[in-house]
């Protein structure tokens, strides 16, 4: 070590170097918690607030039954070939659109055939731009109806004639398969009821309660599962039982569409709301622009005023930390 060194050293006594560590450790803390707040100000530096979700507890549940031993039916395959009977289940659907400059003539005329009693009208919308409705007629009627739409000079009209039988033939199978499993679930019912009867008598019989607490328990929820897939059969049975009805209903009923648009030459509405979302949309630019001079510049300011204060402090600190420095050095 060289002879300058360890005369410094030496005039230094160990309560002197205590306090010059203690001095020295206190200005790094200071000093590294602003240039944090700095870099926080700008985003610098780890992001917190990351949170990772342990592996909560999952229920363990049983897949119902019924769900699985009965799914939904599959739409027919494409190469399906209908037979003999394609032509009696022959299902025919119009599709028409209009574009006229008469709205309201156009609309009221098809509202014109709600007096036609083999007209029945499921939905039916109309406002000062369009009208749009759905309908079916029944099938001895339909060429009055095709008639009236004609008349009003649609741009399409489309006619589509397709055979439900295998759809039909589908719900059928469908159908006959759920009342055979219903008749195979009440029977299962009443036999598990029975059993567990026997059981539970038997458990009071030779009086184990433990066994007959067991009994009655599995016996509840044995029960209470065929009951819940007795209940999802029976909904499935009526859904499906509503879909084969609504095909057959098309055997009897032909449906139609047909809408309706106004054909303006000068939109004056359309205009006028071009013109109402361009001036907000420069309304909302001006104000973002206002924004950004005034709040923008302001914040701005607010940032150069805190790096000043920052400043300020680390000046006092350096200055009363270098006099203490030397105090300490002296004495």
């Amino acid at each position: 070590m060289p002879v300058a060194k360890r005369a410094l050293l030496s005039k230094l006594s160990l309560p002197k170097l205590i306090i010059l560590g203690a001095a020295g450790l206190a200005v790094v803390i200071i000093v590294l918690s602003m240039l944090g707040m700095v870099a926080r100000q700008f985003g610098i530096g780890p992001h917190s607030g990351v949170s990772f979700g342990g592996d909560g507890d999952m229920a363990m549940m049983e897949e119902s039954v019924a769900s699985r031993a009965y799914p939904g039916m599959m739409p027919p395959m494409a190469d399906y070939y209908a037979g003999n009977d394609a032509q009696a289940y022959e299902a025919t659907d119009y599709d028409a659109s209009i574009r006229t400059r008469s709205l309201a003539r156009a609309c009221d005329s098809i509202e014109t055939l709600k007096t036609n009693g083999a007209v029945v009208f499921m939905r039916a919308e109309r406002n000062d731009q369009n009208c749009f409705y759905s309908f079916k007629v029944e099938k001895e009627r339909v060429e009055g109806v095709v008639e009236h739409i004609d008349a009003l000079s649609p741009d399409t009209f489309t006619k589509r004639t397709e055979t439900i039988a295998k759809t039909v033939r589908d719900y059928s199978g469908e159908l006959s398969a759920l009342e055979e499993r219903m008749v195979s679930l009440t029977a299962s019912l009443e036999s598990a009821e029975e059993a567990y009867d026997e059981l539970v008598a038997f458990a009071v019989e030779n009086g184990d309660a433990d066994a007959l607490a067991r009994a009655i328990q599995n016996k509840i929820a044995f029960i209470d599962r065929l009951t819940q897939e007795k209940l999802a059969l029976e909904h499935e049975r009526e859904r499906m039982t509503r879909a084969k009805d609504d095909e057959l209903d098309r055997l009897v009923y032909t449906y139609f569409t047909v809408s309706v648009v106004e054909d303006r030459i000068v939109d004056l509405r359309g205009m006028a709301e071009t013109w109402k979302q361009s001036l907000k949309d420069m309304v909302a630019m001006v104000n973002h622009v206002l924004m950004g001079v005034t709040i923008g510049l302001i914040g701005y300011l607010f940032l150069l005023a805190q790096f000043a204060l920052y400043g300020f402090i680390l000046l006092v600190i350096a200055k009363f930390g270098w006099r203490l420095v030397r105090r300490v050095w002296e004495w």
